[in-house]
């Protein structure tokens, strides 16, 4: 396993297109285990302690076509590597977004069912529904210690604040395009979005809840508005970096946070979708390369990839936790 300061990890990769997760050494960049899923798992979270993790199972489609709707989230031993059970969400259907709040209760974007859902993790059991009043309702992310969730709507005209503690949809702030991929900070100030229909970053003062800078993405290419802009948005551990996948772009944007247009444009493999970040190393970031089967390493000191490894079938996402 890799070290760094007397402490193992390991890589989880939620293989989509697999249906299943695949677990790696990053020392050697071999698989350790593969774990078989329902089609298709898409979004994962891990809990504080580290021992389990929660998968959306989305369907058999991709949003917009998603027929076949899921309506669980798998829950995973992390220890065992195994499955270890499911939690039922119905009537509420196709899960995606996922995170934990402040008071460790589970929430998972339902898009189809226009709502995200509040849920016991140690029961199983759902708590709470709060309507979004949009079925683009993908990704949600917890900011300010877990108090309130933002969620990124492809598809309307706000991004919605969620009061974790009240359960309700507290605020609904104006973008013009809708959002895609969505993340917050580490210090928990600031939640980047990407636009849904133009290749730009949204920035959110947390504390007011909006939008205090707009800033163009370098090096994309024109794509018709109609069509999804598939766009991931990480920051990096310490804060420095947001870093931008485009999907059918291939490409992947290196924005510097303190100045967001100084930024570096990478030429990616086809397809990529998700970040992961090795603890065990700040200047490395991976990026899953989902139409490609693999996962590519870039380093941040050089800003270039570095390498890249076989993983799956298609991943969409990447998280580090500690070796069992």
């Amino acid at each position: 396993m890799s070290k760094a300061n007397g402490n193992a990890y390991q890589l989880v990769a939620v293989d989509k297109l697999g249906s299943g997760l695949e677990f790696v050494d990053p020392s050697t960049k071999k698989s350790i285990k593969r774990l078989s899923l329902p089609a298709r798992p898409h979004e994962i979270v891990v809990s504080a302690d580290k021992k389990l993790a929660y998968v959306t199972i989305y369907g058999d489609g991709i949003y917009g076509n998603n027929t076949h709707r899921g309506h669980q989230l798998a829950v995973i031993d992390l220890t065992r590597r195994e499955k270890v059970g499911e939690i039922e969400l119905n009537p509420f259907q196709a899960p995606h977004g996922l995170a934990i709040d402040g008071q460790g209760i589970l929430w998972a974007s339902c898009d189809k069912s226009q709502t995200v859902v509040a849920v016991d993790p140690k029961t199983g059991k759902i708590l709470d529904a709060i309507n979004t009043g949009t079925d683009g309702c993908h990704w949600i992310v917890p900011v300010a210690g877990g108090s309130k969730l933002y969620t990124s709507n492809k598809d309307t005209w706000f991004v919605g604040v969620i009061d974790t503690k009240q359960r309700t949809l507290a605020k609904r702030i104006e973008v013009p395009n809708g959002t895609e991929g969505i993340c917050c900070s580490p210090d928990g100030k600031t939640v980047y979005a990407s636009d849904h229909k133009l290749p730009k970053l949204l920035t959110f003062d947390t504390a007011k809840d909006e939008v205090t800078q707009t800033v163009d993405l370098c090096g994309y290419g024109e794509i018709p508005m109609y069509e999804d802009h598939e766009m991931r948005v990480r920051t990096t551990l310490d804060g420095r970096y947001v870093m931008i996948s485009g999907y059918k772009w291939n490409v992947a944007v290196i924005v510097n946070a303190a100045n967001q247009t100084e930024q570096t444009l990478l030429k990616t493999k086809v397809g990529p979708m998700g970040w992961g970040f090795p603890p065990f190393d700040t200047n490395l970031v991976y990026l899953a390369d989902h139409d490609s089967s693999s996962i590519s390493i870039i380093d941040l000191t050089k800003k270039e990839f570095v390498d890249s490894f076989p993983c799956g079938k298609g991943v969409e996402v990447i998280e580090f936790i500690p070796a069992a």
